[in-house]
């Protein structure tokens, strides 16, 4: 793998940018195609993504940043630098969260209602982002002890963390294999993906949608996480990651039991 797509002249392209924008513009087609049988056009989702993406990278960025503060206080300038990846998913969801809501009350639409439709897009986007992560060597997994594995050339980011934990010389041509843990993740994202929809389609309260991906693909972080070979920020036995996901799980957990007490969506419209 190789994070530069292509470059041309003075202009160069990344895997990792290229795939973000395929992200963004994956959650306009599937609001716009979702959005149709309620009157949500295409004007209507591209604004909702305008928002998104703007406090969806702030809080992305945001939350690495902070994780890696010494690094960035010796060079500031490179904060802005997105295109080599950096962007911490956990911070990006409470930023698109935000976003949501803020649309929601400017809208007046009910906030848990556009939170379900906006979570359908959520994991389609997710996962080309996570595609855009194993591209550009970011997000990469532990050394690999069993079953399938990828390794990654010099100078990647996985290669320079085995060689400043001496697993590996500076001569060393390629990383050991590693997990290619954001392909796992990408394909979990696809199943999730999947069952939202169908039960978006099918919901008879609100809230529903986003309380089942809060419930299921923080577990699915907790878990992956301990085959991350990243640096991480460490919360007692936890790292960072999985002390979110647990409050994230709960978060659902609780959103799931309020929604389960109010009456269903037609015997509201009836009442």
């Amino acid at each position: 793998m190789h994070p530069v797509f292509f470059n041309i002249g003075g202009l160069t392209i990344h895997w990792y940018g290229l795939f973000m924008a395929l992200a963004f513009l994956a959650a306009l087609i599937i609001w716009t195609l979702v959005g149709r049988r309620e009157g949500r056009d295409a004007q209507f989702s591209s604004d909702l993504l305008f928002l998104v993406m703007i406090l969806g990278i702030v809080g992305a960025r945001t939350a690495y940043v902070l994780s890696n503060a010494s690094t960035y206080a010796e060079h500031p300038i490179s904060v802005f630098f997105l295109w080599k990846g950096g962007l911490i998913y956990y911070g990006g969801l409470i930023g698109g969260i935000l976003a949501v809501l803020v649309f929601a009350r400017l809208r007046h639409i009910r906030g848990l209602d556009l939170l379900d439709f906006a979570m359908t897009a959520l994991p389609v986007s997710h996962a080309l982002g996570r595609i855009g992560c194993f591209l550009n060597g970011c997000c990469f997994g532990d050394i690999c002890k069993a079953g399938p594995s990828v390794r990654f050339p010099s100078g990647s980011d996985p290669w320079q963390r085995q060689v400043d934990l001496n697993h590996i010389s500076v001569t060393t041509p390629e990383s050991l294999s590693v997990y290619p843990v954001q392909l796992y993740e990408a394909a979990v994202n696809i199943v999730i993906f999947a069952v939202l929809l169908r039960i978006y389609r099918k919901r008879n309260r609100y809230g529903m949608v986003t309380a089942v991906y809060l419930l299921t693909y923080p577990l699915c972080r907790l878990l992956f996480e301990n085959l991350r070979g990243t640096h991480r920020v460490m919360w007692g036995p936890l790292s960072s990651a999985q002390g979110i996901s647990l409050g994230l799980m709960a978060v659902g957990a609780i959103l799931l039991v309020y929604i389960l007490k109010r009456p269903p969506l037609e015997a509201t419209k009836s009442a």
